[in-house]
């Protein structure tokens, strides 16, 4: 007869209890609704004797690594196909293999080459309702626990008389996990935590997979689209989410590799290794200035005070999120799915509204003490006309196009290879709205205005040439009835010694003020005009062609992927040629250069020393990095020795050391990656 184990009985009512308790009923068992995709594909079996695709047999690696190099590790994680090919049923044991790959030569290493390494698994998706599996992992729950300790098993272990993992002589450990018996069916996510510490500093690995239990069809995160996460749009590159002191985290103070949503609900679910779940910190920090109560505890909603918060809001460093038209209402641009428009809950939209409180009748009847209300006032046309961004659907989005330059020259106008000094330039162009319709009249109405900007050269730092403020003797007039206008600029000063020759920009921003009858009253759109032209002190007395010079140093399809449309003022100038007109070497109104502006502004919060995200032209060259400058990188590297450093340079300047192909050279010294994006949107 089966002897009866009434310590393993305890254990695993314990750990069934917290798992119902933390998700409530389970789901209809027809499956999880919208977002089905499918059942996973083949992994093969993972028998003792079964080949890997890890790495080869286990070895001392691939050799030392040279002077400040990081280790280059891989973790990988596999798991063993279910019977039925699609989801474990009942009763039957999901296994993993875990091992570490030196990806140099793929020599396996042993998983003690690691500080720490953790095993995590959550679940079921959405993520509103996940919590930490601990009965599938054989885990202790509550404070410091959710987790395998993958190097002391024995010690995150809920009942240590249940098989523990197993190191096997190929370097890979192998475990086996609880069957679906008491976890909820749907689909869950495990995956590996892991910190190097090497003489280069710390990394953090990660490795993560689906797993489907006692259900088909796999349920996706909120973020994830056929072709990837949408949060890898801005944030590429290494992350210091977990650089606070104070957080307990494996990874604090470690830059993670790739911030990606999966990876961060290993620990943020409502019962697991984080107390703050993902969509607390991820709406917060993006609606960041716009909080009311960073950080506060919310009791009603079972969270804690998070300190850590206070700092994304208006007493803080008051984070903006990226300046895109909408911000924070523009929920599209994060999720991928549209399952926010019709599963409103407390915590997801009390993170962004964090004024409201769910425990009070003000305001407006919010006392709720679960989610099953929310949808009968807010339905999805509800939650979709109140998030609308009007500047996308309601913008008159206007546009210069057939632009065209011209110089006066004997009372004629030409189309000039280069423009002297004393000579006036005509700028032409059609302008049209967001349907292709031409607009005409625009210099009688008072809503619309125009500005212009001028500098150069482009080939190196540029200076003022026209503007920034009103400039005498410029005048816009119509054409024709057909939308076509002209804008006449006073001569080019013949008193201008400090112009040299090169390729200048006139950037125009053409702008309407929508009225007060207008759902975007008083909201200010503008529409870019720009051309470039050379510029020589002196006629040339020909008309040889010369080369302009696109300045490349900003790609302005990267902006874009973060900022959707680039604009400042107001809305009053767009694009980045109007930044590099305005922010130039000699400005006497005490405006900043654009590089330290720019440099400041992301190597706050974003990936520092990442230049390719922003800098690269057509063929993938750096040009910024191959014109380092003390004013461009003492905005990043802002420390009293790096100021001293550039105070002291040699004669012949940043270059001497820091040129392209020199052991320092600033191509050499910053990591580089891939951006999305092509040349086709360079603006000088």
């Amino acid at each position: 007869m089966k002897v009866f184990d009434e310590r393993r009985l305890l254990v695993a009512l314990a750990l069934a209890l917290s798992a119902l308790a933390c998700g409530g009923a389970y789901p209809p068992a027809d499956g999880p609704g919208d977002g089905d995709v499918g059942a996973f594909g083949d992994r093969g079996d993972l028998g003792e004797d079964a080949a890997s695709d890890g790495g080869a047999d286990v070895g001392p690696g691939c050799g030392d690594v040279g002077e400040g190099e990081v280790l280059p590790l891989r973790l990988t994680l596999e798991s063993s196909q279910p019977a039925n090919g699609k989801f474990f049923i009942e009763g039957e044991r999901p296994r993993l293999r875990v091992g570490l790959v030196d990806e140099r030569c793929g020599a396996r290493l042993p998983l003690e080459t690691l500080a720490e390494a953790r095993l995590y698994a959550v679940g079921p998706r959405p993520a509103l309702g996940a919590c930490a599996a601990d009965w599938l992992l054989n885990a202790k729950g509550g404070e410091g626990g959710h987790f395998v300790d993958l190097l002391r098993p024995e010690q995150s272990a809920a009942d240590t008389s249940l098989p523990l993992p197993v190191m096997g002589a190929d370097g890979l450990l192998r475990l086996e996990l609880a069957p679906p018996d008491v976890e909820r069916p749907g689909s869950y996510s495990v995956g590996v935590l892991a910190r190097e510490v090497g003489v280069a500093g710390e990394r953090l690995l990660t490795a993560h997979l689906p797993l489907q239990l006692a259900m088909p069809g796999a349920e996706r995160f909120p973020n994830e689209s056929a072709t990837g996460s949408t949060c890898a749009a801005c944030h590429v590159g290494p992350d210091f989410l977990h650089a606070s002191p104070g957080v307990p985290s494996i990874i604090v103070g470690v830059p993670l590799e790739r911030a990606d949503f999966a990876t961060c609900a290993l620990c943020h679910v409502a019962e697991g290794a984080s107390r703050y779940p993902t969509l607390l910190f991820v709406h917060g920090a993006h609606r960041g200035s716009n909080l009311i109560r960073a950080g506060a505890a919310r009791p009603e909603l079972g969270l804690s005070e998070a300190p850590w918060m206070a700092r994304y809001g208006p007493a803080g460093e008051a984070l903006h999120f990226p300046h895109s038209p909408g911000g924070e209402r523009a929920c599209a641009r994060c999720h991928a799915q549209e399952r926010y428009l019709s599963r409103p809950s407390r915590l997801a939209c009390g993170s962004c509204h964090d004024g409201t409180d769910f425990s009070s009748e003000a305001p407006l009847r919010h006392r709720k003490s679960d989610d099953g209300a929310c949808a009968a006032c807010h339905g999805s046309a509800q939650v979709r006309a109140a998030h609308e961004v009007l500047e996308e659907t309601r913008a008159l989005r206007h546009r210069a196009v057939e632009v065209a330059l011209f110089a006066e020259r004997a009372e004629e106008l030409v189309s000039p290879a280069a423009v002297s000094a004393g000579e006036a330039l005509l700028l032409r162009f059609k302008l049209i709205d967001g349907e292709g319709r031409y607009l005409s009249g625009l210099e009688q109405e008072p809503d619309w205005s125009f500005a212009l900007l001028g500098a150069g050269p482009m080939e190196r730092v540029p200076l003022p040439l026209f503007g920034p403020g009103p400039i005498e003797g410029l005048s816009i007039t119509a054409l024709s009835a057909g939308g076509e206008y002209e804008v006449r600029l006073p001569p080019i000063p013949e008193e201008a010694p400090d112009l040299a020759p090169g390729t200048y920009a006139l950037v125009g921003s053409l702008r309407y003020r929508h009225p007060a009858v207008s759902p975007l009253a008083g909201m200010l759109e503008s529409a870019p005009v720009n051309a470039l032209f050379y510029f020589e002190p002196k006629a040339s007395g020909g008309e040889v062609p010369r080369p302009l010079h696109e300045r490349r140093r900003v790609l302005e399809s990267a902006c874009g992927v973060c900022h959707g449309r680039i604009e400042a003022h107001g809305g009053a100038w767009r694009g980045v040629a109007s930044c590099v007109a305005c922010h130039t070497a000699q400005d006497a109104e005490g405006r900043p250069l654009l590089a330290p502006l720019l440099h400041k502004a992301h190597s706050a919060r974003g990936p520092r020393g990442n230049c390719a995200l922003c800098h690269a032209d057509g063929e993938g060259a750096h040009e910024a990095l191959g014109r380092p400058s003390a004013d461009a990188c003492l905005s990043c590297h802002e420390t009293p020795s790096a100021r001293a450093h550039a105070e002291g340079a040699p004669e012949g300047g940043c270059m001497v050391c820091h040129a392209p192909g020199e052991r320092l050279g600033a191509d050499a010294v910053h990591p580089i990656m891939e951006r999305a994006g092509g040349a086709d949107a360079l603006l000088p």
